[in-house]
């Protein structure tokens, strides 16, 4: 996250199952979250909480998404989402277009009114930008 850092824990009642604590960036535990984004629970939901979802950041009063799209293969999907949790646009981008993700990176950043996605191609790195108006028209 942009101001804190949110940490998987590995639950010891159910292996495999997560919870998620909230730091600062100086290291001192704030609380347990029940996400991986500290989104509130009205927002993460359906979509927003399917496996492998990245939350990219917030864009006026909605929140950003992005996702590998399991039914369209060879295709990133971007949704923008309300306060509910309620899809209300949805982008698509043919992953060769961003590159390869690097492993274990998120890879994309929402700034200034466009998402900033950084992959490669080969040995040759590759930054992305993507305009968030532009996308969602």
């Amino acid at each position: 996250m942009d101001s804190s850092l949110v940490i998987d824990v590995v639950k010891k009642s159910d292996a495999g199952a997560l919870d998620y604590d909230l730091y600062t960036l100086s290291g001192t535990k704030i609380k347990r979250i029940t996400n991986p984004f500290n989104l509130p629970l009205r927002v993460f939901k359906n979509d927003q909480a399917e496996p492998g979802v990245l939350y990219v950041g917030k864009w006026g009063n909605n929140y950003v998404f992005w996702s590998y799209d399991d039914k369209r293969l060879g295709y990133e999907k971007f949704w923008l989402a309300n306060d509910d949790g309620q899809v209300l646009k949805t982008a698509y981008f043919q992953s060769k277009q961003l590159g390869m993700r690097f492993e274990n990176e998120q890879g994309g950043k929402l700034r200034n009114g466009s998402i900033f996605v950084l992959g490669h191609i080969g040995k040759e790195g590759i930054v992305t930008e993507l305009s968030i108006s532009e996308m969602f028209k």
